[in-house]
């Protein structure tokens, strides 16, 4: 019995040992707007804090180059699918909103495809909205992200 167990551990450690690593986003991402909550209606952020508005992102093999705390290394992808209770960590619960409502406004279908990205400097996840731009949401402020 103790034959098997270690046989049927060794194989499912060679499985997840060889997993292949999620691929990043291609190309350049531009920081293409930015809203804030108000109740479960986005309006635009004041400039104050839309401070990565108008900057771009590089997800690369192992780093990202972008402002702030994406430009990091020892980066790390994976893949989800988010259903709107999820999206930013958990953000409408929190804020008592209805969840469907909230991704409706942002954008996001329900689930979404979510890149999960780790790195030296934090753990971030990025929403596919419906028109196949990144969402996140840094420091309360919702941002999309267009493929250059």
């Amino acid at each position: 019995m103790m034959r098997k167990v270690l046989v049927f551990a060794g194989l499912l450690a060679l499985q997840i040992g060889s997993a292949a690593a999620a691929e990043p986003p291609a190309g350049e991402w531009l920081f293409s707007k930015a809203d804030r909550f108000e109740g479960d209606v986005l309006q635009p952020a004041p400039a104050a804090d839309a401070i990565y508005l108008g900057k771009t992102v590089t997800f690369g093999k192992d780093r990202v180059d972008g402002p702030g705390p994406l430009a990091c290394g020892g980066a790390t992808y994976d893949y989800a699918d988010m259903p709107a209770d999820g999206f930013f960590q958990g953000y409408a619960a929190n804020a008592q909103l209805d969840a469907k409502r909230f991704a409706s406004a942002a954008g996001l279908p329900d689930p979404s495809r979510t890149l999960q990205l780790a790195c030296d400097t934090g753990v971030f996840d990025f929403h596919t909205a419906e028109d196949g731009a990144l969402v996140i949401m840094m420091d309360l402020v919702v941002y999309r992200l267009q493929r250059q």
